[in-house]
């Protein structure tokens, strides 16, 4: 008897043990519901700032937020370099700010306030230049073989100053052509002569036009030239006496069948006065005229 006695008190104090987890799971039922439906909590705005690595703010920059379902929105930092979303749900949410010249940067939050701070970090500058010239480049030569031979296959070191090249940098001399031609420079010369000095070596009698010595002391023109060719180097063979550090030669305008027509008129201080044209036509098929002349 005494044992069963026990054994029923044991029992009887057990189940009042269960009674405090029973009325527990009664009540957390009806506080569930209670907050389920209780509302949503209001809309909130939510705010920040985009500042780069330096501290600065970054205006301009394309802030997006993102709250899936509800579709993206958009907007823009202004010249201090905020940005605001108003009616923002409190719910996670997603920022993104982009910006060429910076890597785009995401933040998550938890929950929409004001004080998001987005840093935009510098990517490396990319950019891009394409650059298209042309050049007056020229082919061929009738200097140094007195025919007209590709510059290719000439031996010997030969400059040439084309017609293009004369008429876009202005030339009025020699000492204009001279200029651009490697191993050949204009000296001063006695009287009103032209002296060249073709590597080292100067002197009057080096000049020639189409092939023919052209020694006059004098300082020739352009009004008729279609090109400037100097053969640097010894050229006896060729040129006959001097030369012995090149000959100039000048190329004058050839007529063809492609009409040109060509005037110009210049007007400077005393009394400067200079009158040039140049006209050219194929007359038959086989037979072209070209007449140039200049007045000054």
């Amino acid at each position: 008897m005494p044992v069963r006695r026990a054994r029923l008190q044991e029992a009887a104090t057990m189940r009042l043990a269960l009674i405090p987890f029973l009325l527990a799971a009664v009540l957390v039922v009806p506080l569930a519901a209670a907050r389920a439906a209780t509302p949503s909590d209001p809309p909130a705005a939510l705010s920040g700032v985009v500042v780069d690595a330096s501290g600065a703010a970054v205006p301009g920059a394309a802030v997006v937020l993102r709250q899936p379902p509800q579709p993206p929105r958009e907007t823009f930092t202004d010249a201090s370099g905020q940005f605001q979303f108003d009616n923002v749900a409190a719910a996670p949410a997603t920022v993104s700010v982009s910006l060429p010249q910076f890597h785009p940067a995401t933040v998550e939050l938890a929950r929409p306030g004001p004080g998001v701070r987005v840093l935009l970090q510098p990517a490396g500058v990319r950019e891009e230049v394409t650059v298209r010239g042309s050049g007056d480049v020229v082919t061929r030569s009738a200097t140094a073989t007195r025919t007209e031979t590709r510059l290719r296959d000439v031996p010997q070191a030969v400059a040439v100053v084309s017609a293009q090249a004369i008429a876009e940098q202005g030339m009025q001399s020699m000492a204009d052509v001279v200029r651009y031609m490697a191993g050949v420079g204009m000296a001063q010369g006695e009287g009103n002569r032209d002296t060249p000095v073709l590597r080292g070596n100067s002197s009057t009698a080096d000049f020639f036009v189409d092939g023919v010595r052209d020694d006059a002391q004098y300082f020739r023109d352009f009004y008729n030239v279609e090109r400037v060719e100097a053969l640097k180097g010894p050229n006896a063979m060729i040129f006959g006496r001097g030369g012995a550090g090149g000959v100039i030669n000048r190329v004058t305008r050839q007529a063809s069948q492609v009409p040109v027509g060509e005037t110009s008129v210049e007007v400077g201080a005393s009394r400067d006065r200079r009158l040039s044209a140049d006209v050219g036509r194929g007359l038959t098929s086989s037979l072209a005229g070209r007449v140039t002349g200049m007045y000054e």
